[in-house]
């Protein structure tokens, strides 16, 4: 099976930043496998020879072990010589959208707990005192996870749970966040109610955010801006994500990891919510989204690029997956048909790509 990857960059520096690092990590698997082994490229001409000259010379491999082919001309002996003059590695800050299109929720499901896991095991190998840190928020998410995170291997003792957005009600209410998560994870998975991180109802919706951010702070490294290994997001029939709605000035805040708001416009009034600047430290976002009636806000957001809310989620060094079915995206399946794209940017170690039959998932990457 192809794998086709269409990836649109802003500028040329991120173009050539993101090839050259394809082309290092590629090469460095390469000549790990030791012995004779050596990385061969095929090189063009062009534009392309100063593109690679420029980036290449800021990643670090054994450059002993590249062959070009074919024999060098004059111009790619130029960019050659240049290339040996390597520099210590520096990555441009750059985000990863992957969307990612299935048959049923099934399947769906079962690919995001497959992420969420190995993400997991990679931060938990780090050992010490490392967990693995994830922002919840509530819909059909909550149901969806529980099943599927259900399967997997491990060490639940070590998760910590938080919330992206919580409504400021009570623990029995069905409109609390938690209550949602307590009710389906407890009985599902080998958890305790203390591993989640929870807001204080009984605190004004202002205070509730301050208690938040206190309580976030003791898995955070003091004076640095949070980071989540995984957040798990939703987007609204007006593009809203968490509780940070069109044209509300929580949109700008910059300042607070967590903001009160007393004037939801989708009830109830009083919450909190992460801010852009936690959200756009996370390691990893994934935005779930099934059914038709998403169909038109994904369209806007994915395919018109409208600066709704949802779209403003560009983690600065992650990347965003969008998980939606197929009656989600059946308006940006028009002019789509690519195959399946291993999503591994957002990984500590890279991952093989794992093909469960043809056409499964859609997958389109762009670079903001």
């Amino acid at each position: 099976m192809t794998s086709k990857v269409i990836s649109v960059y802003e500028n040329k520096q991120k173009l050539g930043a993101e090839l050259a690092k394809n082309l290092s990590e590629l090469a460095n698997d390469v000549l790990a496998e030791g012995g004779n082994a050596v990385f061969k490229i095929g090189l063009s001409g062009g534009s392309v020879v100063s593109l690679l000259s420029e980036y290449l010379a800021k990643v670090e491999t054994d450059w002993a072990g590249f062959r070009q082919m074919p024999p060098l001309s004059q111009e790619k002996k130029l960019f050659a010589v240049a290339v040996r003059q390597t520099f210590k590695i520096t990555y441009l800050k750059m985000t990863s959208k992957v969307i990612s299109v299935y048959e049923n929720t099934k399947k769906l499901g079962a690919e995001l707990a497959k992420n969420l896991s190995e993400l997991a095991n990679d931060v938990l190998a780090e050992g010490g005192n490392a967990v693995f840190k994830i922002g919840l928020s509530g819909g059909s998410v909550v149901s969806l996870l529980s099943e599927y995170l259900a399967k997997v291997e491990t060490d639940w003792s070590k998760w910590r749970f938080f919330f992206c957005d919580e409504r400021l009600v009570e623990f029995n209410d069905p409109e609390s966040t938690f209550a949602q998560y307590r009710d389906k994870f407890i009985n599902n998975l080998p958890i305790s109610e203390d591993q989640f991180i929870k807001i204080n109802p009984q605190l004004s919706v202002d205070e509730a955010a301050k208690d938040y951010i206190q309580k976030m702070s003791v898995y955070f490294a003091p004076y640095d801006l949070p980071r989540f290994d995984a957040l798990i997001l939703g987007v609204g029939p007006d593009g809203h994500t968490c509780s940070l709605f069109p044209g509300h000035k929580l949109c700008e805040e910059t300042s607070v990891w967590v903001a009160p708001i007393s004037d939801s416009p989708k009830p109830p009034p009083n919450r909190i919510t992460f801010t852009f600047p936690i959200l756009n430290n996370a390691r990893y976002c994934a935005f779930i989204a099934t059914g038709s009636s998403k169909a038109d806000i994904l369209k806007r957001i994915l395919k018109d690029g409208e600066q709704l809310p949802a779209n403003c989620v560009q983690p600065v060094n992650g990347s965003v997956q969008w998980l939606l079915d197929e009656a989600a995206a059946k308006l940006l399946q028009e002019e789509t048909s690519l195959t399946v794209l291993p999503l591994r940017l957002f990984r500590l170690k890279p991952r093989a790509a794992n093909f469960n039959g043809q056409n499964e998932i859609t997958n389109i990457t762009y670079a903001n």
